[in-house]
């Protein structure tokens, strides 16, 4: 059984591609910021997700969807922190070796 839907946004540099997500299939409008392939990788991804969950659970899709957004939104969550500590640390490391070279020398 399958369930059409179409997300389209207003530009359209390509024609809408069709991917199949846990049992249903949808129409995406491929963007210039998201364009065909990413489309079809991001779909396999959470297509394997949202199977991979429905092994170890035995709820509803709408459950299952919800618990995988949940998870891949805390790993977004988690992955933004670690990235923004790593700008701090980077920062921090510049601005130390710009002040190592504005240092007057002391001979």
């Amino acid at each position: 059984m399958s369930i059409e839907k179409s997300f389209s946004p207003t530009t359209s540099p390509s024609a809408p591609i069709k991917v199949d997500i846990f049992h249903s299939q949808y129409l995406i409008q491929p963007t210039e910021h998201l364009p065909a392939d990413e489309i079809r990788e991001l779909a396999a991804y959470l297509d394997g997700r949202l199977h991979e969950m429905s092994r170890k659970t035995s709820r509803d899709k709408f459950d299952i969807a919800i618990m995988v957004a949940l998870q891949i939104a805390a790993q977004m969550c988690e992955d933004q922190k670690r990235f923004q500590q790593s700008i701090r640390h980077m920062i921090e490391e510049l601005e130390k070796t710009i002040e190592g070279q504005s240092a007057p020398d002391s001979q």
